[in-house]
């Protein structure tokens, strides 16, 4: 009897699995190859603005050599983190933008990263997560090495953010685009913060795919990474999972994979193959990119496109700043490196570019007093935008 009963909760358990991976019949279908409806999501309608002057002192100064510092920012209820991945500097700022802590781990050591991928902010623990190739470092606040979790040989990590205080949540990349190599079906997963521990997400996707192409250029071979769509992006606890070989996107949240959206036709009905991938989701809407696997010429060819999971409108919404702009000003809609509050998107700005763009009369308001105000060697201005619910 109790073999029998043990079997059961077995089968149900994989009926379960497949239940969540099953994408069902009324999964919304979405047109790929249509010509999206252009569409200005107006911040003076949608959006309310903060604005957050990052402190300058002798310390801390952040230089945006190649700008990757604003795309790897975490803003949280009380602190900013941000990352120099040319010198590893680490910036830690009050959720104000008063400069506490900044410091340097780069280097070989075991104490040490060799190159920061990723940088998360767990809020109740006061640590931060630098991913490196093979391992994640955990530091204090104010820069002391607390613990290495270790990295399985057989898994590469492509994104990180957090899930809740045990774990991160993580994107397994792991052989992906080289011929002949396993890959796992299974690439979703959860990272224990504690000692790296992997726990696999049930979700089976088949004939995933990278964002490499190999290419031939003026009779050389060249590999050209397509690093305009992701599989993941974080909205408060929600998080958006889109392998770039699957046709389904789906959103997890609370343990929980459910589909959002179906892309039509497949990935698998292009040669070379079509990707697709999230950018960022506020509130209902899901901005999305579909980019196929070829160069035709200097880049690859993106579609953009935006899916309201409420209204099951598809179009290609633009977040509009008509408020500290003479001139609606374009918002960068995507938050696939970024962890930030429910709802946000995050602009920031260098100081020399706001006073010209102050110069030539194209700012008003409050950004307009703020850039009249700053330094030229300044810290940049961040630009929190919150969707409204």
């Amino acid at each position: 009897m109790k073999k029998t009963m043990l079997m059961a909760m077995v089968l149900l358990a994989c009926l379960g699995a497949l239940a969540q991976n099953k994408t069902g019949k009324n999964v919304p279908e979405v047109d790929v190859t249509q010509a999206k409806r252009f569409a200005p999501l107006k911040v003076s309608e949608k959006a309310t603005v903060e604005f957050i002057p990052l402190e300058t002192n002798d310390n801390i100064l952040i230089k945006y050599i190649d700008r990757v510092a604003g795309a790897l920012i975490n803003v949280t209820e009380n602190y900013i983190v941000t990352v120099n991945i040319t010198e590893g500097k680490l910036f830690v700022f009050s959720r104000q933008g008063k400069a506490l802590h900044t410091f340097c781990r780069k280097g070989q050591g075991p104490e040490e990263f060799v190159y920061p991928i990723a940088v998360r902010v767990d809020e109740k623990s006061k640590e931060i997560f630098v991913l490196d190739y093979k391992k994640v470092q955990v530091y204090s606040l104010t820069g002391k090495y607390k613990r290495s979790l270790n990295i399985p040989e057989n898994v590469k990590i492509g994104s990180m953010f957090n899930y809740d205080d045990k774990h991160l949540i993580c994107y397994d990349n792991h052989n992906l685009d080289r011929q002949g190599e396993k890959v796992t079906e299974q690439p979703f997963f959860l990272f224990s913060k504690k000692d790296g521990k992997i726990t696999r997400i049930p979700l089976t996707i088949q004939n995933r795919i990278g964002q490499s192409m190999y290419i031939e250029r003026d009779g050389k071979k060249m590999v050209v990474t397509m690093n305009n769509i992701a599989p993941m992006v974080k909205n408060g606890d929600e998080v958006v999972l889109s392998d770039m070989g699957s046709d389904v996107v789906y959103l997890y949240k609370k343990g929980k994979v459910t589909p959002l959206l179906k892309r039509n036709p497949s990935t698998m009905d292009f040669n070379p193959r079509s990707a697709m991938g999230v950018v960022m989701k506020l509130g209902d809407i899901v901005w999305l990119r579909e980019v196929k696997k070829e160069v035709k010429g200097p880049h690859p060819d993106i579609n953009m496109l935006t899916y309201d999971v409420a209204t099951g409108e598809v179009n290609n919404l633009v977040l509009w700043d008509d408020v500290n702009f003479t001139n609606p000003y374009s918002v960068q809609s995507r938050n696939e490196r970024q962890e930030l509050p429910y709802n946000c998107t995050a602009a920031n700005f260098q100081p020399d570019y706001l006073k010209k763009l102050n110069e030539q009369g194209h700012l008003t308001g409050r950004l307009k007093e703020l850039a009249e105000e700053m330094l030229e060697d300044d810290n940049p201005l961040l630009i929190l935008y919150k969707l409204k619910e």
